[in-house]
């Protein structure tokens, strides 16, 4: 498959910080974020003609938009990065990782199971650890991106060869309607209030998550360093398991 420009694909565990990314990146003068999760990468094997239409679509959407390249984020792409690396070996990848503490907390919030939140957290980066080092995949800190964030989004840019500019401080200004067509937050997160949540999450100033975990009991904690200690130092997050 050949395309005029390198595409982009946002991939890491849900809650890590990947709509925040790709809004960002959407207002860029030249990257046209796709306002749908594709999920295309899921549904492999199949028939080469899917990716085909995929690639069509998000191409003619880009023109549609008057910029010069895309960036599609679906986070469980993290599961077929080496099936996306090769039928996109010019493509880039920006791999999301945030510390699996705080990713918990945000899927119990959301779903009410810590115990699910840090499972998922290992099963995804698992996944996905073994292409960290990979030229065509780039490790985005969620933790680097709020507290640095022009000097981690310059480096996000000179991996994909792009400009930086002034619009990126000022990315949620652009209204964004990816998940409905209302701009406002709803009284829950769960059921149909979900996807509102999201929209008008997408479309806040920078915030920072970072520390959700310090409201943990230590019963939780303990939780956490059963199923994921390892994991947590490996990736930088603790040097030990006395937090």
């Amino acid at each position: 498959m050949k395309h005029e420009v390198s595409p982009l694909f946002i991939v890491g565990c849900g809650h890590s910080g990947t709509s925040l990314l790709l809004n960002i990146l959407g207002s860029h003068s030249r990257i046209c974020a796709i306002p749908f999760e594709s999920c295309f990468a899921l549904k492999w094997p199949s028939p080469c003609e899917d990716s085909l239409q995929f690639i069509t679509r998000c191409n003619n959407y880009t023109l549609r938009m008057g910029k010069e390249r895309w960036v599609e984020k679906t986070p469980r792409h993290i599961f077929r990065l080496k099936e996306i690396l090769h039928y996109f070996p010019e493509g880039k990848i920006l791999l999301m990782l945030r510390d699996g503490r705080d990713v918990a907390c945000s899927i119990q919030d959301r779903c009410g199971s810590l115990e699910a939140g840090i499972d998922r957290w290992v099963e995804d980066n698992m996944a996905g650890r073994g292409f960290w080092h990979h030229p065509n995949v780039y490790l985005v800190r969620y933790e680097k991106l709020v507290a640095e964030f022009e000097n981690s989004l310059r480096e996000v840019l000179t991996f994909i060869g792009e400009e930086f500019e002034a619009s990126l401080f000022r990315y949620h200004e652009t209204p964004r309607y990816y998940f409905t067509s209302r701009i406002e937050k709803p009284p829950g997160l769960f059921g149909e209030d979900h996807y509102m949540y999201r929209n008008w999450q997408m479309n806040q100033p920078l915030f920072d998550g970072r520390g959700k975990w310090l409201r943990l009991t230590e019963a939780e904690k303990q939780l956490i360093k059963d199923k994921a200690g390892e994991m947590l130092i490996e990736c930088g997050y603790a040097t030990d398991l006395n937090w």
